[in-house]
């Protein structure tokens, strides 16, 4: 019956009652009416919560007549006296902004009670609910935070409007967004009873947001001793020294790693090389951190940009190791300045050979048939490549090659992918080359006919042999001295120097030492100690001794015409040999131990190779001597190759 009840009400209040809905009610009026009870007069008195809430009071007769029907305004809350007969009511409805209206039916029976009188009005109380609530806030946080709540910009002290659609439904949340430069943007989402709960100060809730740091800009001044100097930040170009440059340190979020940024200084043929390196950088660079921008008071200052030097350059060579020879290719440096304090005349030999790159290792040199004065050939080491398609080409193998002064080259092994010939000798009759290979599977010392006709193996397998020497005497019986690596290389093994008479397959193990050398009448032998020092033998491996000593590193003896002076590389300690790619130059050492240094550049120079011719004729010396080496000296860029064969003659 209510239900009936309220669907009539709201059909009145609309204007349109359907016929079959006042039939319903006026039913239930009649049903529940007292017995005996024909009419009352009373006023209605309404109070309201909030105070502010207004109220209507429509009469609605019970008989259907519309001309009864009225609407009673209310004074100082009451209406006046109403009568109300058996059949008639009453719709009380309460309204008050942002709040939910209520209406009520009064129903004759309400009135008609034991105390109903004129005097004695109806009370009615209604306690309306909110719809929107307007909540008082202070919005705290750190610097200068621009708030807006819902969308809207808000000052610090600010209100939180909450809403609903009915008092059965929840309240709708706030959403405040705070936004301060340098920091991340934070929207909180509040709820009503959220905000309620929160501790109040002066009569306004207290709202603490916080939020995270992401951006820290930074300024940091960058001279350098060159002025001009191309300041790069994470690779885009920013200026030049002196400059002032904008930093901006990032992170994703407050408990982040801060961002860094590459800071690089460069300036074309300078490179920056702090006090005490032989070898610069082609430029300054490091990560900036916030931190370190911050240590150095927002200035840095690069001290150390010299004129380019040295560059590194590719070297191919080959490295025993564990029993094996492999060819490797490391960095050495060279001297951008290739000129020499101690040769006057210095030439450069042949040229690159085709272009290709020299595999940096022992050569050998001999006369020329009717030298007359000329540079002799070089026999030296060149690799073999393979080019496959879209890709630079590689070294698959090495050949021996003989080099002429003019620039021409010969082939004295054909080179296979796979085979490795290197460290070759070639006899002074010019005629045959001794050389290490592996072409049986095996490395061994081979002999070759320049002309390629005749190859042989003079070796038994017993190791890995390279650096072979070879000396004929004067009855045609050849001797070749070697190196021998043991076959399975153990800690604390060292190489031994071998002797070998090649007819007879007789051969020796003299001495512990490396890179042979025969004297030029054939009764000694030179080589390089297991602690680098040049040393002379016997033939035989008796009366060793030591001829350079001190903190240098010494390499590649070869005999001068006389055989009263030898000629060897040398760099002046371990740092600057550089695991023998660093700065070499020649020396050159008498019996007794005297030496005298006869080429000077901050380059590799070495694997000396020498020819001697001896001059007839009025007015000649002796004889003229060339001295041929391999040096990498006078690149311009880094890695450039580099490598050629140099050669002066010797006075």
């Amino acid at each position: 019956m209510d239900m009936k009840i309220a669907n009539y009400l709201n059909h009145r209040a609309a204007g349109a009652v359907h016929p079959a809905l006042v039939t319903t009610v006026l039913f239930c009026f009649l049903a529940v009416m007292p017995t005996g009870a024909v009419s009352v007069k009373r006023a209605i008195r309404v109070e309201t919560v909030p105070a502010e809430a207004t109220a209507e009071i429509r009469f609605v007769p019970g008989d259907g007549d519309a001309k009864r029907a009225k609407v009673y305004a209310l004074r100082d809350l009451e209406t006046e006296v109403i009568k109300f007969s058996e059949k008639d009511s009453a719709l009380v409805t309460v309204r008050a902004p942002d709040y939910e209206s209520v209406t009520n039916l009064v129903r004759f029976e309400d009135l008609h009670t034991k105390d109903a009188s004129e005097k004695n009005p109806l009370r009615l109380k209604f306690t309306l609910q909110q719809l929107r609530q307007e909540v008082p806030v202070e919005l705290l946080s750190e610097g200068d935070v621009t708030f807006s709540i819902n969308g809207t910009q808000a000052l610090h002290s600010a209100s939180m409007i909450f809403l609903r659609e009915s008092s059965k439904s929840p309240w709708h949340p706030v959403i405040i967004k705070a936004e301060r430069l340098h920091y991340k943007t934070l929207e909180t989402t509040f709820t009503h009873d959220g905000v309620e709960a929160l501790p109040a100060q002066g009569g306004r809730r207290q709202v603490r947001i916080s939020l995270e740091e992401i951006e820290r800009p930074a300024k940091l001044t960058v001279t350098a001793n060159e002025s001009g100097a191309k300041v790069l930040l994470d690779g885009v170009p920013v200026g030049n020294t002196p400059i002032d440059v904008s930093l901006m340190f990032t992170r994703p979020s407050g408990d982040a790693t801060w961002s860094t940024h590459v800071l690089r200084v460069e300036k074309e043929e300078f490179e920056y090389r702090p006090a005490g390196l032989l070898l610069g950088q082609p430029a300054f660079q490091t990560n900036l951190t916030f931190d370190l921008v911050k240590s150095l008071g927002q200035k840095l200052f690069l001290p150390e940009f010299q004129p380019v030097r040295f560059f590194q350059v590719p070297m191919y060579r080959f490295a025993i190791a564990k029993g094996e020879a492999k060819l490797e290719m490391t960095n050495s440096i060279s001297a951008k300045d290739g000129t020499d304090a101690l040769v006057t005349k210095l030439l450069e030999f042949g040229g690159n050979p085709r272009g290709e790159a020299i595999i940096v290792g022992r050569i050998s040199a001999a006369l020329l048939p009717n030298a007359q004065g000329k540079p002799g050939q070089v026999v030296l080491t060149l690799p073999v490549t393979i080019q496959r398609p879209g890709e630079s080409s590689e070294v698959v193998g090495t050949r021996i090659c003989l080099l002429y002064a003019s620039g021409s080259s010969a082939q004295v092994t054909t080179g296979q992918p796979g085979i490795y010939d290197f460290d070759p000798c070639i006899t002074k009759d010019g005629k045959t080359v001794y050389y290490s290979s592996d072409s049986d599977g095996q490395r061994g010392i081979w002999k070759q006919s320049v002309s390629g006709q005749v190859r042989s193996r003079i070796d038994p397998s017993r190791g890995v042999d390279v650096e072979p020497a070879a000396f004929t005497s004067s009855d045609g019986a050849t001797r070749v001295a070697f190196t021998r690596y043991p076959s399975r290389a153990a800690v604390g093994t060292y190489p031994v120097v071998v002797v070998q008479e090649e007819d007879r397959l007789f051969f020796a193990e003299t001495r512990q030492g490396r890179s042979p050398a025969w004297s030029n009448d054939g009764s000694k032998i030179a080589y390089v100690s297991t602690d680098n020092k040049i040393c002379v033998m016997d033939s035989n491996g008796e009366n060793g001794r030591m001829l350079t000593a001190g903190k240098s590193v010494d390499d590649s003896p070869v005999w001068l015409p006389g055989d009263k002076q030898i000629a060897f590389a040398s760099a002046i300690n371990a740092a600057e040999a550089r695991n023998a790619t660093g700065n070499f130059d020649l020396w050159r050492v008498d019996l007794e131990g005297s030496t005298q240094q006869i080429v000077s550049n901050l380059s590799f120079d070495g694997m000396p190779a020498v020819t001697s011719e001896a001059l007839v004729g009025e007015g000649k010396q002796d004889s003229l001597t060339f001295i041929y080496f391999v040096s990498n000296r006078g690149a311009q860029r880094t890695g450039a190759d580099a490598w050629k064969i140099h050669y002066f003659e010797l006075r």
